[in-house]
C-alpha cells in the first residue's frame, strides 16, 4: 500500500507538474499573440504614416500604394482598435480623393524628353536622352524599344498614312482611266490604258498589279499581284475598290540631327539627314504626307513621307524649339530662342510673326478648329493667339520655365508642362482647372489622348506619367477664378450654384459642366441661397447688395440697405422672405410678394450683435431665424424681429450656422474648431471636436441625421448627431468654406478657397469596403504593368474579399 501511495503521489506530482507546464505555455502562447497583434498594429500606424507623409510630399500616387498596403494588413489583421481603424481609413481616403496619377512608365535610363499619343489612342510613344524611344499599351505595357539614334532622342510623333481610294472609270472608248482622290477632295488622273478589244468578263488594269505605297502616296505599277486587286468590269467597269487600311508610324528626332521614320513593327523605314545642328522638335501632318522638323541650326525642313526633303525654311535669328501643323495641313507654327513665334505656309511663305514673350519659346500647339495658336515660353507663361497675331490671353500660374503644351481633341482643355515639375490643365478663358504634381524633376512635355481625354507627361526624372483629373468618387468643379464661398443646390437636384470672390455666381450641372455665369457684383459674392421652388436665386456680396435672380441667369432686383460686406443670405421655406447678413452687425429681412417680386426696401432690421454678422438660416417652420458672428454669438430671432435668445459657448468667432430639417435643433460652426448642436431652448446638446483649425462651414442632412463641417484645416467631416465621426473628406487644397446637402441627401457640396466645388457622391464615400475596391481599380495598370515593383506589390490587391 505504501509502494502505491508512492506512486499515486509522483503521478500527482507529474501532472500537476504537466498541468502547470500546460499553463505557462499557453500563458506565454496568448503572450506572444498578443505581442504579435501589437507588433502587427504598430507596422500598420507605421504604414500609414507614411502614407500620409508621402501624401504631404506630392508624391500621391506612392501614398496610395501605401494606403492600400496598409488596407491589406487591416483586413489579414481582422480587428484593430478603433483609433486604429479610423487611422487607414482616413489615410486611404486622403489618397484616394486626391490622387490624379494612375499610372507611371518606367523603363528609359534617362530623361523623357517627348511624349505622343496616336490618333486612335492606342498607341503611346517616349522619346528618351537615353537614345531609346519606346512605345507603350494604353495600360503601360511596353511594346518594344526602338534603338538606332546614337545620341539622346528630344522628339517623336506618330503619323497616320492616309491610303486614299482609287476610282475607275470606262468611257464608251474602252480606255480605262483611274484616278485619286486628294485629301482637298481633288481628283488626280493617274493612269489610262486601252482595254483589249476582246476583253474578258473581268479584268485588271492592263492584267497589272496596283500597289500604293504606305510613305510617299504614289501608285507604283508592277507585273505582279500585291496585298490589294483593283477588278473593273467590262460592262460600265464599275470598280471593285477596296482600300489598304490607313497605317501609323513613328518619327523621331534627336541630338544625332536625324529624324527617323520607324514602322510600328520596330523595323527603321528611312533616316532623314539634312539638319547640321540637334533636331529639338517633329511635326506629323494629319494625312501623313508630310514631316516637319525643327532643328537647333534655326531651320526647319519638310520631307515627305519617303524621306524626300521638299524645302528648308529660314527665318528664326536662333534655334527653332518647335514645329506644328494646322489641322487642316495648310499652315506652320514654328517657336524659337529668338523670342517669336513665326505662321508660315506649307509653301515656306511666312505668314507673319507673333512677338510678346520675354523669353526663348519652347513649344507650340494649334487648337482642333486651326483658329488658335498656344505657345509655352521661358518667361513662365502660356500665351494664346489668333491667326492675325492678336494676343487673345495670357496664362500665368507656372513657377518656372513652360516647356511643354497640348490642347485635347475637343479644344475644352489645355495642358502645360513645366520645369516646375507640374502640369497644369486650363480652360482656353485661361481659367485653372488643375495642377497634376508628382514628378521628381521638370516636366518636358503633355499630350493629351483624344480618345479618352487622359494626360500624359513626360519628365526629366525618367518617367512618363498618366494622369486623370477626377476621382469616381467625386467631381471637382473648375472654373472660378477665385476663392469660392458659397454653394446652394436647385430643388430638384439637377443644378448646383456657386458664389465667389470672382464676383461672380456660377450654375453648374450635375456632370460638372459649367451651365451659365452670373456676372453683376462689383465685388466678390459671398454667398448664395434658392428659393424652394427654384425659382428665385439670392446672392450676396462684398459689394454690400443682395442681388436676386432668376433661374435663367436674369437679374431681378438689386438689394441695397446694408452698409458694409453682405456676409450672408438664406430664403424662407415658405419663399416670402429673404433674410441677409452683414459685417454693419445686422440682420436684414426682404419680403418677396406672391408674383415673386422683391420689395426694394427691407421691412425689417435686426440689431443687437456686437460684430459683424457671418451667417444666417431660417428653420423649417418659418418660427425661427438664427444667426452667428464675430461677437461668439449665436441669436435666435422671431421673424418679426424680436431676439428670443443668444446662445453663449463659442469661444471664438461662429462663421456659420444651420437648422434641423425638425426646426428642433441649432447647429453652429466657430474659429474655436468646435462645431456645436444645441437645443431651441438654448440647451448646449453637444460639442463636435476634431477640425485642426477654425471651422467655417456647417450643413445638416434633408434626414435630420448627418453634419457636414468644413474649415481652415481643408477637409470636411461628416457627423452622426451623438457627435461620432463618420468620416473626413479630403480633397480641397485650402480652406474649404461652403458645404451644402442635395435634397436627396446623396450628394454633398463643398466649396473652398482653393478656386474649386467638389460634388462628393455620399453612398460611396461612406462606404469603407468600396474604398479599397476603388483604389486598387485606380492603380490596377500601374501593379500589372510597372517593372519597379515587387511581386508582393503587385499581388497587393489580389487577395482582398
Amino acid at each position: 500500500l505504501s509502494q502505491e501511495q508512492k506512486v499515486a503521489q509522483l503521478q500527482r506530482i507529474s501532472l500537476g507538474t504537466l498541468a502547470l507546464g500546460f499553463v505557462i505555455a499557453l500563458g506565454l502562447g496568448v503572450a506572444t499573440f498578443f505581442q504579435y497583434r501589437n507588433a502587427l498594429q504598430n507596422e500598420l500606424k507605421a504604414i500609414a504614416t507614411s502614407s500620409k507623409a508621402l501624401h504631404a510630399s506630392e508624391k500621391k500616387l506612392d501614398a496610395l500604394m501605401e494606403a492600400i498596403r496598409a488596407g491589406q494588413k487591416l483586413q489579414s489583421l481582422g480587428s484593430v482598435d478603433a483609433q486604429t481603424q479610423t487611422q487607414v481609413e482616413s489615410v486611404m481616403r486622403q489618397a484616394i480623393y486626391e490622387v490624379k496619377e494612375y499610372n507611371r512608365l518606367s523603363g528609359h535610363s534617362a530623361g523623357v524628353n517627348s511624349v505622343a499619343i496616336s490618333a486612335d489612342g492606342q498607341i503611346f510613344a517616349s522619346a528618351s536622352a537615353d537614345k531609346t524611344v519606346k512605345l507603350w499599351k494604353p495600360d503601360g505595357t511596353l511594346i518594344r524599344t526602338l534603338k538606332g539614334h546614337t545620341a539622346g532622342v528630344n522628339t517623336v510623333a506618330i503619323g497616320t498614312n492616309i491610303v486614299h481610294p482609287l476610282e475607275a472609270n470606262c468611257p464608251q472608248n474602252k480606255i480605262l482611266s483611274l484616278y485619286k482622290r486628294t485629301p482637298q477632295n481633288r481628283i488626280l488622273s493617274l493612269y489610262k490604258q486601252s482595254l483589249p478589244a476582246q476583253a474578258s468578263s473581268k479584268v485588271r488594269a492592263g492584267g497589272l498589279g496596283l500597289y500604293s505605297s504606305d510613305f510617299n502616296r504614289k501608285l507604283d505599277f508592277y507585273n505582279r499581284d500585291f496585298n490589294r486587286k483593283y477588278v473593273f468590269s467590262k460592262f460600265g467597269c464599275s470598280a471593285n475598290n477596296q482600300d489598304r487600311k490607313n497605317k501609323m508610324f513613328i518619327a523621331s528626332g534627336g541630338e544625332d540631327r536625324t529624324v527617323k521614320l520607324w514602322d510600328l513593327d520596330g523595323t527603321l523605314l528611312k533616316s532623314l539627314k539634312g539638319h547640321s545642328d540637334a533636331v529639338e522638335s517633329i511635326a506629323i501632318s494629319p494625312d501623313g504626307s508630310t514631316i516637319a522638323s525643327a532643328s537647333d541650326d534655326k531651320t526647319v525642313k519638310l520631307w515627305t513621307a519617303d524621306g524626300t526633303l521638299l524645302r528648308t525654311i529660314k527665318g528664326h535669328s536662333d534655334e527653332v524649339e518647335a514645329v506644328a501643323i494646322g489641322p487642316d495641313g495648310k499652315m506652320l507654327a514654328t517657336a524659337s530662342d529668338d523670342k517669336t513665334v513665326k505662321l508660315w505656309k506649307m509653301d515656306g511663305t511666312l505668314v507673319r510673326t507673333f512677338k510678346g514673350h520675354r523669353d526663348e519659346v519652347e513649344g507650340v500647339y494649334f487648337s482642333p478648329n486651326g483658329n488658335t495658336i498656344a505657345s509655352v515660353s521661358a518667361d513662365r507663361t502660356i500665351k494664346l493667339w489668333n491667326l492675325d497675331g492678336t494676343l487673345k490671353a495670357t496664362l500665368i500660374g507656372h513657377s518656372n520655365q513652360v516647356e511643354g503644351i497640348a490642347i485635347s481633341s475637343d479644344g475644352n482643355v489645355i495642358a502645360s508642362a513645366s520645369r516646375d515639375k507640374t502640369i497644369k490643365v486650363w480652360r482656353p478663358d485661361g481659367t485653372l482647372l488643375t495642377t497634376l504634381r508628382g514628378h521628381d524633376a521638370g516636366v518636358k512635355e503633355v499630350a493629351i489622348n483624344p480618345i479618352t481625354k487622359m494626360i500624359a507627361s513626360a519628365s526629366r526624372d525618367n518617367t512618363v506619367r498618366f494622369w486623370r483629373r477626377n476621382s469616381s468618387l467625386l467631381n471637382t468643379l473648375s472654373g472660378h477664378s477665385d476663392a469660392v464661398h458659397g454653394v446652394a443646390f436647385m430643388p430638384n437636384g439637377k443644378m448646383i450654384v456657386s458664389a465667389s470672390r470672382d464676383n461672380t455666381v456660377k450654375f453648374w450641372n450635375p456632370d460638372g459642366t459649367l451651365h451659365l455665369s452670373l456676372i453683376g457684383h462689383q465685388a466678390g459674392v459671398n454667398g448664395v441661397a434658392i428659393a424652394p421652388d427654384g425659382n428665385t436665386i439670392a446672392s450676396a456680396s462684398s459689394d454690400n447688395t443682395v442681388k436676386i435672380w432668376n433661374q435663367k441667369g436674369q437679374l431681378l432686383k438689386t438689394l441695397v440697405g446694408h452698409k458694409d460686406v453682405v456676409k450672408g443670405v438664406a430664403i424662407a421655406p415658405d419663399g416670402k422672405t429673404i433674410v441677409s447678413a452683414s459685417d454693419d452687425k445686422t440682420v436684414k429681412l426682404w419680403q418677396i410678394n406672391g408674383q415673386g417680386k422683391v420689395q426694394p426696401k427691407a421691412y425689417a432690421t435686426l440689431v443687437g450683435h456686437n460684430s459683424g454678422v457671418n451667417g444666417v438660416a431660417v428653420s423649417n417652420d418659418g418660427q425661427i431665424i438664427a444667426s452667428v458672428s464675430d461677437d461668439n454669438t449665436v441669436r435666435l430671432w422671431k421673424p418679426d424681429g424680436t431676439l428670443v435668445r443668444a446662445l453663449l459657448g463659442h469661444s471664438n468667432q461662429v462663421n456659420a450656422v444651420a437648422i434641423s430639417p425638425d426646426s428642433k435643433m441649432v447647429i453652429s460652426a466657430s474659429d474655436d474648431k468646435t462645431v456645436k448642436l444645441w437645443k431651441m431652448d438654448g440647451t448646449l446638446l453637444k460639442t463636435l471636436t476634431g477640425h485642426d483649425a477654425g471651422v467655417y462651414a456647417v450643413a445638416i442632412a434633408p434626414n435630420g441625421k448627418m453634419i457636414a463641417s468644413a474649415g481652415s484645416d481643408n477637409t470636411i467631416k461628416l457627423w452622426r448627431l451623438d457627435g461620432q465621426l463618420l468620416t473626413t473628406l479630403s480633397g480641397h487644397s485650402d480652406t474649404v468654406k461652403g458645404v451644402a446637402f442635395s435634397s436627396n441627401g446623396k450628394v454633398l457640396a463643398s466649396v473652398s478657397d482653393d478656386k474649386t466645388a467638389i460634388l462628393w457622391d455620399l453612398d460611396r464615400v461612406l462606404a469603407s469596403d468600396e474604398l479599397f475596391i476603388h483604389a486598387c481599380n485606380w492603380v490596377k495598370d500601374y501593379l500589372a504593368t510597372n517593372p519597379d515593383l515587387s511581386q508582393s506589390d503587385r499581388e497587393l490587391c489580389t487577395h482582398h474579399k
